[in-house]
């Protein structure tokens, strides 16, 4: 380690989550369209604005009846109109009478039940209910059923899918308010780093960390809005930092260089941005040497190099945090289930996560191990779902042991 850098005992991951979410302050609120809603962050609450539905209606299309009295056994009924979908009835039915509705229509005062029009004969004027039953259903959708007008149908926190958007037009929503799109800045480091187009020469690499870190942030509503590549050169890594617009970013995000080594820059880079170290290490596997920063509200990530560690520091990190800047309701991933292949050595001394895969058997949920040859490995990814949490001191797992994953 050199000399000019401090020593900060690693935390545990539960400790560096904790400490990470007490420096987040939350983005301000924007209203979006409806169009711009989905994937957002919902910051306050959607309240239903009237009774929904709005007035009891058929939910079939097929006939409202009026019973004969309780003591008849008659099962015709005359036609007394016909209401069709939009209208207000301009009639109510006597007891004995039906009407003509269609699914969504407004039933007449009088109506206590609809028989579908595939158990009705017609007769001219007069209707038979075929299949007659005490049991059988009203097929009537009540006033009120889905919601009371006040009541809440999307809490604030809420990450807007699809259906939410159509609940919200539903109740006259049409400017949701929303957080605002938590933006990144994005430094990757390394001289042997080149453009994916680029063929790779003699100890060169192509970047996926940039395009990997930018759909990991876009799935959670953020957007990498400044990118730049730094070499292994710290006057070069300055200036490129030093350009960054100051208010530009609300996360900076730096890949590469935070371990102790004579080319780990990203300590110098968060000094010269005026970023405080808050935190220098965390004791899990992969992703030891994790950084993290403030300056003011903004937060910084200093993250290690290989692909592998850039996923699961971002999953267990920097992902709850850029939905806590955005005030989005915490997400427990966690799950529990037994492991599925024979014995594997897994020994580390320190806390680990390792891709794995896991599905629904006939016991419950099971897990594999994927193939892992360290951080590097990012084609372990490729099929993973989950992260396998495999405590420290571990010395092996066998099939139907008890085990605890994050499902990603």
């Amino acid at each position: 380690m050199r000399a000019d850098i401090p020593s900060i005992p690693p935390h545990s991951d539960s400790e560096t989550l904790q400490l990470l979410l007490d420096h987040v302050t939350p983005l301000p609120a924007v209203a979006v369209t409806l169009d711009q809603a989905l994937g957002r962050v919902l910051r306050r609450d959607a309240h239903c604005d009237s009774d929904q539905p709005a007035f009891d209606r058929s939910g079939m299309d097929g006939y409202a009846i009026a019973p004969h009295p309780s003591e008849s056994t008659e099962t015709a009924y005359v036609l007394a109109g016909e209401v069709l979908t939009g209208q207000t009835p301009t009639f109510t039915l006597q007891p004995g009478q039906c009407a003509r509705v269609f699914t969504g229509a407004m039933i007449p005062p009088g109506t206590v039940r609809v028989v579908k029009q595939e158990d009705a004969e017609i007769h001219g004027v007069t209707v038979r209910e075929s299949h007659p039953s005490p049991n059988a259903p009203t097929h009537i959708r009540y006033r009120g059923e889905d919601c009371k007008a006040g009541d809440i149908m999307i809490p604030a926190g809420q990450v807007l899918r699809p259906s939410h958007v159509s609940i919200l037009a539903s109740i006259g929503i049409t400017d949701p308010l929303v957080a605002r799109k938590p933006r990144v800045a994005h430094i990757v480091s390394g001289s042997e780093i080149v453009h994916p187009l680029k063929t790779p020469g003699p100890g060169q690499i192509r970047d996926s960390n940039t395009h990997l870190l930018a759909a990991l942030c876009a799935e959670i509503g953020a957007s990498v809005r400044h990118r730049a590549h730094a070499i292994d050169d710290e006057a070069q890594t300055l200036d490129l930092v030093a350009s960054l617009p100051d208010r530009g970013y609300d996360i900076l995000l730096f890949s590469g260089g935070s371990g102790a080594g004579s080319y780990d820059f990203c300590r110098a880079a968060f000094a010269k941005l005026g970023f405080t170290l808050r935190l220098e290490g965390v004791a899990l596997r992969p992703g030891k040497p994790l950084l993290f920063a403030t300056r003011g509200s903004q937060l910084a990530f200093g993250l290690p190099g290989n692909p592998l560690s850039h996923f699961v520091l971002f999953q267990l990190f920097v992902r709850p945090v850029i939905r806590a800047l955005q005030k989005a309701a915490p997400e427990n991933r966690e799950m529990t289930g037994l492991f599925a292949v024979d014995a594997t050595d897994v020994h580390s001394p320190l806390k680990t996560y390792r891709p794995a895969y896991w599905y629904s058997g006939e016991t419950g949920p099971l897990i594999e191990p994927l193939p892992w040859n360290g951080s590097g490995h990012l084609a372990s990814l490729s099929r993973a779902n989950a992260l396998l949490i495999i405590p420290p001191h571990t010395e092996s797992l066998k099939r139907g042991d008890r085990v605890t994953w994050l499902a990603i």
